[in-house]
Order: structure tokens, then C-alpha cells, then sequence
């Protein structure tokens, strides 16, 4: 995720980040069946995507712990 992308995150709403987290999440499961079936190509992906959800929680609970930053 490049940092533009980043600044696009913390400036969605709680509702659009839970729904950003739940579409990474299939996204997480769908590879990770791809990679039991040997469909996958790259493993990265996984990974990557393992740190898009990590990013997007973190920037759930900044808003929830500090109110006052959107």
C-alpha cells in the first residue's frame, strides 16, 4: 500500500473502513484457498494483504481511542 493509499485511509469513515476491512478479509481467505489448491503464483500477496488489514485496524482504533481526528 503506498503511502497516498495510506492518507486515503485515514481519511474514510469508520463504516467505509469496516467495510474495506471485511473485502480485504475475503480477499485474505480467497488467496490463502488459491494457495491450497496451487492456483497462487506469488505468496506475497498474502502477505501484503496480512498488512492492508493490520494498517486498516490501526487506523479503526486511532479513531476509536482519539475522537477528534476523523
Amino acid at each position: 500500500m503506498k503511502r497516498k493509499d495510506l492518507n486515503n485511509l485515514k481519511n474514510l469513515s469508520e463504516k467505509e473502513l469496516l467495510s474495506k476491512l471485511t473485502e480485504l478479509q475475503t480477499k485474505l481467505e480467497n488467496l490463502k484457498f488459491d494457495k491450497k489448491l496451487a492456483k497462487l503464483q506469488s505468496t506475497a500477496q498474502i502477505q501484503q494483504i496480512r498488512k492492508d488489514i493490520a494498517r486498516v485496524l490501526t487506523i479503526l482504533k486511532e479513531k476509536k481511542y482519539d475522537p477528534n481526528k476523523n
